[in-house]
């Protein structure tokens, strides 16, 4: 098995256990100290629904962009289209980073009840949602070489809030 394809499987494995990281947190006993005080920093990735939209980023320790290209992953709060924010996953993308990638985590528009009742036929409150997400994916795509990612190495995932 080679470097690439145990990465692939170790993260994959992370993935799937992001339903319970994010009800519970990340176990501390999994967490190293440099993870829990790994910063962020922020970005507005685009502006949509009259507010900027940002989305935090965490860099692995000693991570130098120039110098580096390594996986990223992007990582998108649940809340049935409705509710939650970034900062739910800032646990999950500091222990991420503190392993060697680089970790994003985002917030998207959501709309209240009476807002999406008010969107024209045939917008839903999920496609505004999922637009905003596709941006943040595309934006950092785009910004890879300054934030030190490998283009072609950015997984996506997501967390649904407990009781969902």
């Amino acid at each position: 098995m080679n470097k690439l394809t145990k990465l692939y499987f170790c993260l994959s494995a992370i993935l799937l256990a992001l339903p319970a990281w994010a009800q519970e947190g990340v176990p501390s006993s999994s967490m190293s100290v440099a993870a829990q005080k790994l910063p962020a920093k922020s970005y507005v990735y685009k502006h949509s629904g009259g507010k900027p939209r940002e989305l935090d980023v965490f860099f692995p320790p000693n991570h130098n962009p120039s110098q580096a290209r390594v996986p990223g992953v992007v990582l998108f709060h649940g809340g049935a289209w409705v509710s939650g924010n970034r900062t739910r996953l800032r646990p999950i993308c500091q222990y991420l980073a503190s392993r060697g990638l680089v970790a994003v985590t985002v917030d998207y528009q959501m709309l209240s009840q009476k807002d999406a009742a008010a969107l024209p036929q045939p917008e839903t409150c999920k496609r505004v949602c999922i637009t905003d997400a596709k941006s943040a994916i595309r934006w950092t795509r785009e910004h890879a070489a300054e934030l030190g990612i490998d283009p072609q190495k950015i997984i996506t995932g997501g967390a649904r809030p407990a009781g969902i």
